[in-house]
């Protein structure tokens, strides 16, 4: 029996059954074993990425220690008040960036990611979104006046992937959410203004009193209108005023 037959096996095994087994078809047995080895193959990179990072580290503590020994006493002495004066500067960095982020929890521009799509997405989609929330964050916790980032929606794979993917998460100085923006924000819906591309609206500037929308999707343009359709629909529905601008 060849190793891909015992892997299929051994994950159909994994597999809870409703009613007894049920055997796969030829083509889910392809699809099985494929994601099978993108398991295998993703778990081999994170292992060889490991190993390469802890070579850097040890490479590096060792051209520190050979620069250490061949110092004199005074030049060791500069290079450790160097180094402390660093230290203390990205100390420094971090706190203000996590006071300006606190902040922004409480007088920032309201910016709410949508992520209520997670059925419109593929694994790979789900993945490459959940990088670009973290890009996000980050691009937003080092400006001078971040927002108030709000991720509503933040459940099922979607949360899965998110706890994955986005290093720290849980910590992030942002607001998070399971429900909707409908529900968390139920008492200033009239505030909620959703920005899609979609639109033929256009605004010049930000209003700080409305709370602002962005869809949180990656779909390789194959839904057009979701976003505006959805804003619409939930206008309509639910008696809100929505304002559907391009996006900024």
């Amino acid at each position: 029996m060849t190793s891909e037959k015992v892997k299929v096996q051994q994950a159909q095994a994994d597999t809870p059954a409703a009613a007894g087994p049920v055997p796969l078809s030829k083509n889910q047995q392809k699809k099985l074993l494929k994601a099978v080895k993108y398991q295998d193959k993703k778990k081999e990179k994170r292992e060889r990425e490991k190993a390469e990072r802890q070579k850097l580290q040890e490479e590096r503590r060792a051209e520190a220690l050979a620069r250490l020994a061949g110092m004199s006493e005074e030049e060791k002495l500069k290079w450790r008040e160097e180094k402390a004066v660093r230290v203390g500067a990205r100390k420094q960095t971090t706190q203000e960036k996590k006071a300006r982020l606190e902040q922004a929890l409480v007088k920032g521009q309201r910016l709410i990611v949508d992520l209520s799509f997670e059925d419109k997405m593929t694994d790979a989609e789900l993945k490459s979104l959940c990088q670009q929330l973290a890009y996000c964050y980050s691009a937003n916790a080092r400006s001078s006046k971040p927002m108030h980032l709000i991720f509503t929606g933040v459940q099922g794979r979607m949360k899965e992937c998110i706890n994955k993917q986005c290093s720290g998460f849980d910590n992030w100085i942002a607001t998070k959410s399971e429900a909707t923006y409908l529900v968390h924000f139920k008492e200033e819906t009239e505030q909620l203004v959703y920005l899609t591309a979609d639109s033929e609206n256009e605004i010049q500037e930000l209003d700080p009193s409305k709370i602002y929308i962005v869809g949180g999707i990656v779909d390789r343009n194959r839904y057009k209108n979701l976003c505006a359709g959805k804003a619409e629909e939930e206008a309509a529905k639910d008696g809100i005023h929505k304002q559907l601008n391009a996006m900024l």
